[in-house]
């Protein structure tokens, strides 16, 4: 399989991590409706919110699932960066 001892181990991770986003989205939720009541715009909060871009979630899944080799080369399709800086932002995940 391959770094995982096993597809129970990979399974069980995926679950972390779709637990892991939903306690993000529902802190998210928390933090917009404190800045609401505190009078913060939505100009102001749509600075304050970080998005991550489609890919990132899919290069996540690739590193941990078939390895960081295919997670670079899904960085590198996705955002046109070289071998380099697309191996630096795997790393990075």
């Amino acid at each position: 399989m391959g770094f995982f001892s096993s597809e129970h181990e990979v399974r069980a991770l995926s679950r972390q991590v779709a637990s892991l986003s939903a306690q993000v989205e529902r802190l998210s939720s928390v933090v917009e409706l404190l800045a609401r009541r505190q009078g913060v715009g939505d100009a102001e909060l749509a600075a304050l919110q970080v998005r991550e871009e489609p890919w990132v979630a899919e290069a996540r899944h690739l590193k941990a699932t078939q390895g960081p080799i295919k997670a670079i080369r899904l960085v590198r399709e996705r955002t046109g960066k070289g071998l380099r800086e697309a191996k630096e932002i795997v790393d990075g995940l």
